[in-house]
């Protein structure tokens, strides 16, 4: 199967711009390949032509670079932020500082997801700083954590509008705390269980938080 931009002669709107993928993309399920494809946006044009998918849109095809990224390339168009609470969520508190049950795994699986890891929550930054240098010199998590973007915010509620940059149709908030959800935006909100007091061992809230970003993400 190649994956071709069509001509301008036969684009129904000579104002889009046209990207060719002239890589050649041989694959055994052309019909997962389809399917795949037409996640990517509603507003994306796809046309059948003697055999070859066409298609206009300013964009840049990752699964014409390479044949295994075509899940990469429904990634474009689905979960791009995850916003993480701290205290309740992550760990316990600022100041006891005891790690959540599976917190370096729930880490790794949100920047397998996006790079685009943010970290939302009422601790302030230099307190948030060396509190997550300590989690990553005690292995607890992955290096990235302790320099990840910070969001600045202000107000009663965490409003996504503070992410700089942000698609609120493509951006989630793992919280644990309802009154910080700002209204109307209750759709991105993923609610975990509070750690708490007495902070059991076996408590297994970030896999199952992990599992519904997931679900959101490959939806």
């Amino acid at each position: 199967m190649v994956l071709v931009a069509s001509s301008k002669a036969n684009l129904p709107d000579r104002n889009h711009r046209l990207l060719f993928a002239q890589n050649t993309l041989r694959y055994p399920k052309e019909a997962y390949v389809e399917k795949c494809l037409q996640k990517f946006a509603s507003n994306l044009s796809l046309r059948k032509s003697d055999g070859r998918l066409s298609r206009t849109e300013i964009f840049t095809p990752c699964c014409a670079r390479r044949r295994s990224s075509y899940k990469l390339c429904c990634r474009d168009f689905m979960i791009k932020v995850i916003a993480l609470d701290l205290e309740g969520t992550l760990i316990s508190n600022a100041m006891s500082q005891i790690p959540r049950p599976g917190l370096k795994g729930f880490l790794e699986l949100c920047y397998s997801i996006t790079p685009r890891v943010v970290m939302f929550t009422t601790v302030k930054e230099s307190k948030f700083r060396a509190l997550a240098k300590g989690l990553v010199d005690e292995g607890y998590a992955p290096d990235w954590f302790s320099s990840m973007e910070y969001i600045n915010w202000e107000g009663k509620t965490k409003n996504l509008s503070f992410i700089p940059n942000c698609d609120f149709k493509s951006t989630v908030l793992v919280d644990d705390f309802h009154i910080y959800i700002e209204p109307g935006q209750e759709e991105n909100w993923i609610e975990i269980k509070q750690f708490e007091h007495p902070y059991p061992k076996q408590d297994n809230e970030l896999a199952l938080i992990g599992k519904i970003i997931e679900g959101k993400h490959n939806k």
